[in-house]
């Protein structure tokens, strides 16, 4: 059995290459599917960064990285692709097992949750998260996960105080009927603002909203 330790052959480099992309095919024991949230995100992904997500193929042409940002692709209308070209057929051993790290090895990462929110913060913010994987349901979803498990003090340690960032501030879960009359209100708060948040993303203009409402209670 080969060990972690053994030494890798040298392997030639490779260049990148534009095909057809209907001249690609997924690999027949490709084990991963990609839903249509996972494909907005990627299809939101190349039309802000066009490709900037490695394609690796096979010499014939089988895709043994890349599956979900090529189906995205096709949904976008691309016609050709950029890939990197293994000198391998789809169905060697070793193709099948780049199959497999690529699409495993990942998994053995461990996110910090506190820098992962506090970058999704200032995403949300500035850009909004459309095209990161996470939606603004995800992040108060994972914000309130991580309530009284020391949120605060790990936002500090990146230097990031919670009252520094916008948005997180408060996180609320609503459902049903609760959220829609929630979201009445913040739309009629928006519009009685007018052009005080003209220009504003939706989620800092509905912040906005928020803050009126509650003066309106407080006054």
């Amino acid at each position: 059995m080969a060990t972690m330790t053994q030494k890798a052959q040298a392997v030639p480099p490779m260049r990148i290459e534009q095909v057809p992309i209907g001249s690609l095919t997924p690999h027949s024991r490709n084990f991963r599917s990609h839903p249509p949230t996972q494909l907005e995100h990627l299809q939101q992904s190349l039309r802000e960064y066009g490709w900037a997500r490695n394609v690796v193929v096979s010499r014939d042409n089988v895709i043994l990285a890349g599956h979900g940002i090529v189906e995205a692709a096709r949904k976008e209308g691309h016609t050709t692709v950029p890939v990197l070209r293994l000198a391998l057929k789809g169905d060697d051993p070793k193709a099948e097992k780049f199959l497999a790290l690529e699409n495993t090895v990942s998994r053995l990462a461990v996110d910090d949750d506190t820098q992962l929110a506090a970058l999704l913060a200032d995403v949300q913010r500035t850009e909004g998260l459309e095209g990161t994987g996470y939606t603004d349901a995800d992040l108060d979803a994972l914000i309130a996960e991580m309530a009284g498990s020391g949120f605060a003090e790990g936002l500090a340690g990146y230097g990031m105080a919670p009252d520094k960032l916008p948005n997180t501030g408060f996180h609320f879960a609503l459902t049903g009927p609760d959220a829609e009359r929630c979201e009445e209100a913040l739309q009629k708060a928006v519009v009685e603002l007018g052009s005080e948040v003209d220009g504003l993303l939706p989620v800092d203009a509905k912040s906005k909203a928020f803050l009126l409402i509650c003066e309106a209670y407080l006054a």
